[in-house]
């Protein structure tokens, strides 16, 4: 198996220093030996109206359906 405690630890430490080039803070990584998971928070780079503004039928086909909520947003 490839995943030892050695690559794990290397590839937290990865993350990390991606953090600190990105706007993003990894809040859990979790390795498996078939797969990797990531919950991440970021700051939003566009909010709805740059993107309606940039494409606004995308307004008139989600808005309408409710697709920006209080959780989102």
């Amino acid at each position: 198996m490839f995943l030892t405690e050695s690559v794990s630890y290397t590839f937290r430490e990865i993350c990390l220093k991606i953090e600190e080039h990105y706007e993003i803070i990894f809040l859990e990584i979790r390795l498996d030996k078939n797969y990797t998971h990531f919950l991440i928070q970021s700051i939003p780079m566009n909010s709805e109206k740059g993107i309606f503004r940039l494409h606004p039928e995308v307004k008139s086909k989600l808005w309408r359906e409710k697709f920006w909520t209080s959780v989102l947003c």
